[in-house]
């Protein structure tokens, strides 16, 4: 199989990944909903200051993080020369390739480690931070075909 696309890294994409390429994105809001069910649940045995400060940083994670990591995302897209032009990905049996006007980079399955499926995204991981990002646009209605052909390959020699 080959798949063979360009890709331009846009604000929703790169919000995606570093919102939920980690434990730490989904933490944040089961944190914060914790917090304020703590100060919903905790009545009269707690004094109230502190049932006030258990909302206002459960609101503080659920509202401001997930707000925090897109404004990065954001300025990360208008500043970084990276994101300026659009990426040409193959994608073969032997690994992924890039380029990008006069850069190219080829990466072997067996550099990758996994490959993680949201919503509107696909993370290609080399390491824990570094990833190939992509939006599931690029594959179409082969959506389901390419994810199943990647997963049998990230890993492979």
């Amino acid at each position: 199989m080959r798949y063979e696309f360009d890709f331009q890294m846009d604000e929703k994409t790169l919000g995606d990944f570093y919102t939920k390429s980690s434990s730490g994105g989904y933490m944040w809001p089961i944190i914060g909903g914790f917090a304020i069910l703590l100060a919903l649940i905790s009545g009269g045995t707690t004094p109230v200051a502190y049932r006030i400060l258990y909302v206002v940083f459960g609101l503080l994670f659920i509202l401001y993080i997930p707000f925090d990591l897109k404004k990065k995302a954001k300025k990360q897209i208008k500043t970084n020369p990276y994101y300026a032009e659009p990426i040409h990905y193959i994608l073969d049996e032997e690994g992924v390739m890039t380029i990008q006007g006069e850069k190219e980079a080829k990466v072997t399955w067996d550099k990758f480690s996994k490959v993680k499926l949201t919503k509107r995204s696909m993370f290609l991981y080399m390491r824990n931070k570094n990833a190939c990002v992509f939006s599931l646009d690029v594959f179409g209605k082969d959506l389901d075909n390419a994810y199943d052909w990647i997963k049998t390959k990230v890993g492979q020699k």
